[in-house]
């Protein structure tokens, strides 16, 4: 799933909102992601001046047992 889910002046706790309504609908559908898969989603879905720190993210960081918190 690669699209953009934040929008540009959209905070992230909005964002996580809109993230966890897409995951409801398609587990809904009969479809899970892994956490890995949630994790990679988030960070490929933020906005292009974000790509240096989600690339340092997912390099750094096991992304199958990053939590998710604030």
């Amino acid at each position: 799933m690669r699209c953009s889910i934040i929008k540009k002046d959209e905070i992230i706790d909005e964002m996580f909102g809109s993230f966890q309504t897409i995951l409801n609908d398609v587990q809904a559908l009969g479809h899970e992601f892994t956490k890995a898969q949630n994790n990679l989603n988030i960070l490929q879905s933020l906005p292009k001046m974000w790509e240096p720190k989600s690339a340092t993210i997912q390099e750094a960081y096991n992304m199958k047992c990053l939590p998710w918190t604030n």
